[in-house]
């Protein structure tokens, strides 16, 4: 629907699509900073700790699990971008620094991963307080649509969190 129009249409919707998710992440962190046990949240998310309990990293790092996921997690979030560098190419000049381009870009992917596994966890740890079984679904494709929801649902004006988580995934699945 967005191309149709051509090359030029196309990058005046990327001018919005593009920035509105960073907005929206940015602003769940703020929120989800101010939430009770956030803290909590951070802690699982840089140092690593479950029931505050520092986990065994020798462990961790030999667990052939963690590294499929975090491995997969990285070539899918960069494989959406390598498609985009191909088209992206084809409309650069022949002097464009294309090589310094995909380290743009494999480096602003790798921030706005860490800023929304901020927010995210900021959210977990928050979820953590509940006495429900959601602590269960705090990874995956379960976190956009079982625990953010679950924590939005708890928050002041419900509905308008809702409608700017909506706003966010309908961004990125545009810019996709």
């Amino acid at each position: 629907m967005t191309i149709y129009r051509g090359v030029r249409y196309t990058s005046n919707i990327v001018y919005i699509t593009v920035p509105v998710p960073f907005v929206v992440v940015f602003i769940f962190l703020m929120r989800g900073c101010t939430l009770k046990n956030s803290d909590y949240g951070f802690r699982m998310y840089l140092k690593g700790y479950i029931d505050d309990e520092a986990v065994d990293y020798s462990s961790k790092l030999f667990d052939a699990k963690m590294w499929t996921d975090a491995c997969s997690q990285i070539f899918f979030s960069l494989s959406i971008c390598t498609g985009v560098m191909i088209s992206y190419s084809s409309y650069n000049r022949k002097e464009q620094p294309i090589i310094a381009n995909a380290f743009y870009v494999a480096f602003i992917d790798t921030g706005f991963s860490l800023l929304a596994g901020l927010s995210v966890f900021s959210f977990v740890g928050y979820l953590q307080g509940f006495e429900d079984n959601i602590q269960d679904k705090i990874s995956s494709i379960a976190l956009a649509f079982i625990a953010y929801p679950t924590a939005i649902e708890s928050l002041s004006s419900p509905n308008g969190w809702t409608i700017l988580l909506a706003i966010m995934l309908f961004f990125l699945g545009i810019d996709t």
